[in-house]
């Protein structure tokens, strides 16, 4: 499914979706009022994501905060933050490519990073990063999320 595609999907019925964990399902992707970006069971405004076509590239996806309008899930050092744009790499770093999920599970989508080929959204420890692709079980559950409007 292409990025466009899929943000129209996803905001079809609503204009948010969640981001929940393969591995941990009542977790969602959560952006913490410092920026930081967690993996938990926090079900507020904080874990809530329009889907948009990506920043950098729309065959790709980007993520605006419902609680911080203007913020995107992006990395930095590594490390998934919610950031307005703040100019230089930031809009590379606020798009992912939506791929099949690692886990297998097709109601699931693992979620590759523009400018870092090979790296994939993750959570490990409860804190969500890119990291590159290992050929682990782990690593293909903790990269695997599912567009949820609960």
């Amino acid at each position: 499914m292409n990025a466009r595609r899929a943000a129209a999907v996803y905001n079809a019925n609503s204009e948010y979706v969640r981001l929940r964990s393969y591995n941990y399902g009542s977790s969602y992707i959560t952006s913490r009022s410092g920026g930081d970006v967690w993996n938990d069971a926090n079900r507020s405004d904080d874990s809530l994501y329009r889907v948009v076509p990506g920043l950098a590239d729309r065959s790709c996806v980007s993520f605006e905060s419902k609680r911080f309008p203007g913020r995107y899930l992006r990395h930095s050092s590594y490390l998934l933050r919610t950031d307005a744009n703040t100019g230089g790499p930031f809009t590379a770093d606020a798009t992912f490519c939506p791929r099949t999920a690692l886990s297998g599970d097709r109601t699931y989508r693992s979620f590759e990073s523009l400018n870092f080929p090979g790296y994939y959204i993750r959570h490990a420890s409860g804190r969500v990063r890119i990291a590159a692709f290992e050929d682990s079980s782990l690593y293909r559950q903790d990269a695997s999320f599912q567009y949820t409007q609960n």
